[in-house]
């Protein structure tokens, strides 16, 4: 099974009978309809929270668009449930209604499930970084810099005296030097490299 579906049939059972649920308890108590709202509201949101952060948390991120096709799926599916429920338990709802479940409610569906889901993400993200765990990185919204502390420390030989710079190609100093130049820093001074021996000037030094 996909992935998306099995989000979209759990979303589709979770919206459905939340709704039917909602349309109950403030047929029969009228006065608490606020109450009824901000309860059920936030129970299936906090559903989609808790689901999208702890996927983030366990490292076990669906591909992407899961939770878009989930949600596309989901919206017209708990509208067509919802109306089937209130048909046969709540009250004699038609054909007419029809309609409205599979437009009004599924588009509340889908911005309800999308907008738990990725606030959900996000946490999960933000709970990562706090805890410095190194999958915070793969965050394409997060924009961390290198602190100083957590530079990579300069090499440094056994008995502790910091090892000499490596040698680098004439190129390679020179896109350093242009950098630090750049920056404001000094470019360190480049030691001259040895003049070419020719083949007879040796053989007269080892002579001599």
């Amino acid at each position: 099974m996909r992935p998306w579906v099995l989000r979209a049939l759990i979303m589709t059972l979770l919206y459905g009978v939340g709704q039917t649920v909602f349309v109950a308890l403030s047929s029969r108590y009228v006065s608490l309809s606020l109450l009824w709202t901000v309860l059920l509201l936030g129970l299936l949101l906090l559903v989609g929270l808790v689901w999208a952060g702890a996927e983030v948390i366990a490292d076990r991120i669906p591909p992407e668009w899961t939770w878009v096709k989930a949600s596309l799926a989901a919206g017209p599916g708990a509208g067509l449930l919802t109306w089937i429920l209130l048909a046969l338990f709540v009250d004699a709802t038609g054909v007419e209604d029809l309609g409205a479940a599979l437009v009004g409610r599924a588009s509340f569906t889908i911005l309800l499930v999308l907008v738990s889901t990725a606030l959900g993400a996000r946490f999960g993200w933000l709970s990562l970084r706090r805890s410095d765990d190194p999958r915070a990185d793969q965050d394409p919204a997060a924009d961390v810099d290198l602190a100083a502390e957590d530079a990579p420390a300069a090499p440094t030989t056994v008995a502790g005296a910091p090892a000499a710079p490596p040698v680098l190609p004439e190129s390679t100093t020179e896109k350093v030097a242009s950098r630090r130049a750049r920056r404001g820093r000094p470019a360190p001074p480049r030691s001259p490299s040895p003049a070419p021996v020719s083949p007879a000037r040796a053989r007269r030094e080892a002579a001599a």
